[in-house]
């Protein structure tokens, strides 16, 4: 498994652009949406990650800063989708067995770009996201005492 740590560091992207299977922590980072690919009210998604089964740790960013540019619209882009990779079809998808992303986000400022009351978007093969009582694995993304206009209050 890889894993790695990123401090100070600066990234960019409009759609899944931190995403894998490795184990990543984002320290004081800008991580920046822009949306002069996609347009500012397309919204897209910052992290997809593909946490392989049994793995406790998955994505984890902390006193980072998550803003937008290019005139991204408010309140279109989400935080994070699973990725799951090598499923091919959410009929495909088997609970302990296929990947399950994880990401934390935790002490970070999140700019008005974030969906505020839905961060968290179905995975790559359209399963629903679910935080518990779920048909299919419970994602594993949260927020932790973030701060800005897209943060869960």
């Amino acid at each position: 498994m890889i894993r790695a740590f990123f401090k100070g560091g600066s990234i960019e992207g409009d759609t899944d652009f931190i995403f894998g299977s490795g184990v990543a922590v984002f320290s004081g980072s800008s991580i920046r949406y822009t949306a002069e690919r996609r347009g500012a009210s397309s919204g897209g998604v910052i992290f997809a990650p593909s946490t392989r089964p049994g793995s406790g740790y998955g994505f984890l960013a902390v006193a980072s800063s998550f803003d937008a540019v290019g005139g991204a619209a408010a309140n279109t882009v989400s935080l994070g989708r699973a990725w799951d990779e090598s499923v091919g079809s959410l009929s495909n998808y088997v609970n302990g067995s296929s990947p399950n992303g994880k990401v934390v986000i935790r002490e970070s400022s999140l700019g008005v770009h974030v969906r505020k009351s839905a961060p968290w978007n179905a995975s790559t093969v359209g399963r629903p996201y679910c935080s518990s009582g779920c048909t299919q694995s419970a994602n594993r993304f949260y927020e932790y005492a973030n701060s800005g206009a897209g943060s869960a209050d």
